[in-house]
């Protein structure tokens, strides 16, 4: 016990009075790097989570404009069917209807005329089905449905008089 205390009286703290500014400074370096990498450490997470937040907005910011557009591009799209439909020229009206889902990001188009028929559909399997949706009965302009996967523009096809039809525009998500 007594060696024990002889070796701190001669050595050590003799040492750490010669050395102590060079100890502190190192203590100070390790302080410093420690508190530095745990700053960088939050800086880092809060980025990603700003990140992640801005690449949610952009996509529902971008979602919408689309729509917007294929909303627009539906109504202008209608103008022309109505007027194959006043010619009753059918095999025009395939021809506009792949065009319009090849260069749109439409997923499914449909033609329904006044009695809820389906006449002209990108899905051939339900041309000359009937449409059932209640929402064609009073439609006088544009609107937009939307679902959890998809989103359905209703856009109605207006003859002189009367109603010719309604556009159907399914985009999925």
């Amino acid at each position: 016990m007594a060696e024990n205390k002889s070796f701190w009286r001669k050595h050590f703290f003799p040492f750490v009075r010669k050395n102590l500014l060079v100890i502190i400074l190192a203590l100070v370096v390790v302080f410093t790097y420690s508190w530095f990498s745990i700053k960088v450490k939050n800086i880092k997470s809060k980025n990603e989570e700003e990140k992640v937040r801005l690449i949610t907005k952009f996509q529902h910011e971008k979602d919408s404009l689309n729509l917007k557009n294929l909303e627009f591009a539906s109504r202008v799209f209608s103008w022309a069917i109505r007027s194959e439909m006043l010619r009753n020229n059918i095999e025009n009206l395939n021809q506009l209807v792949t065009v319009f889902v090849q260069q749109s990001n439409a997923d499914v188009v449909n033609i329904i005329d006044s009695n809820n028929n389906i006449i002209i559909s990108s899905d051939k399997k339900v041309e000359g089905t009937t449409f059932d949706d209640n929402i064609l009965a009073n439609l006088t302009k544009t609107i937009v449905g939307q679902d959890v996967d998809k989103s359905i523009i209703y856009t109605p096809i207006m003859g002189f008089n009367s109603k010719l039809g309604v556009l159907v525009v399914i985009v999925k998500k």
